[in-house]
């Protein structure tokens, strides 16, 4: 999806940070640089070049992707409105096909690309963290301030959750999701394809500071928290100091 994407006609690029816009159209390519470089103890996050010859647009997703920020950090999207232009892309260079995830479609979709700190695999994201929640019913709208962080529910071909597969690269986790296109992509100035790449510093927040309810003991009282705060509990509580007894 990334670096042997091929040549598309009709492909719109966008950047979503604190705005939404356009950073060109027609590239021919897209690479991404940068992945699992440790810097101040933290993980370098991903370049996304696109590219067509001697024209290159970088975007950087600026920030880290903190093992003490436990989401699914999304990299880029690409929405497909056309399926029939998949027949037209072709792969731009040899890939190890271990790497590929292969998919098909004749009605438009969204691909998603996630990463998950390093360390972390699916099946422990899903039944260990809170925030995994939200890779399973909620649209890409949730990430992006152009939205207002809107909950959007996910769907695809009619089922309620999203295909979801992965892949470990050298103790990553890198996690596809496919589904419906977000209901913010109808828009016209989405056009056949669209590649959106985000900016990392705005998603975590996005997630984590999001207030949610969950049952008590009593039936009738649901208690307000945040995924920030389960997740600071969890830690809490797998401290050796916590362990140890030396604890509030």
């Amino acid at each position: 999806m990334l670096d042997f994407y091929g040549a598309s006609k009709v492909g719109s690029y966008f950047y979503s940070s604190d705005n939404f816009s356009e950073i060109g159209t027609n590239f021919t390519a897209i690479s991404w640089h940068s992945f699992a470089v440790y810097k101040n103890n933290a993980i370098s996050v991903p370049k996304v070049h696109f590219k067509e010859g001697s024209r290159r647009v970088c975007v950087d997703s600026r920030g880290y992707v903190h093992k003490r920020e436990i989401i699914a950090y999304p990299v880029i999207s690409v929405i497909i409105k056309n399926p029939a232009i998949l027949n037209d892309i072709g792969p731009r260079q040899s890939v190890d096909i271990n790497s590929v995830i292969p998919f098909e479609t004749k009605e438009p979709v969204c691909i998603d690309l996630f990463i998950i700190p390093k360390g972390i695999d699916l099946n422990e994201f899903l039944t260990q963290h809170d925030s995994s929640v939200e890779l399973c019913i909620s649209t890409n709208s949730i990430f992006m301030p152009a939205t207002g962080h809107a909950f959007e529910y996910i769907k695809h071909n009619g089922a309620q959750f999203p295909e979801i597969k992965s892949i470990n690269l050298n103790g990553w986790t890198c996690v596809f999701r496919i589904s419906d296109p977000p209901r913010f992509t109808c828009a016209t100035v989405f056009p056949d394809v669209s590649i959106i790449s985000y900016d990392l510093k705005t998603v975590a927040a996005s997630i984590l500071d999001r207030t949610i309810a969950y049952p008590t003991d009593d039936p009738n009282v649901l208690k307000k928290t945040t995924f920030r705060e389960r997740l600071r509990n969890i830690q809490k509580q797998e401290s050796p100091l916590y362990n140890n007894g030396l604890h509030d």
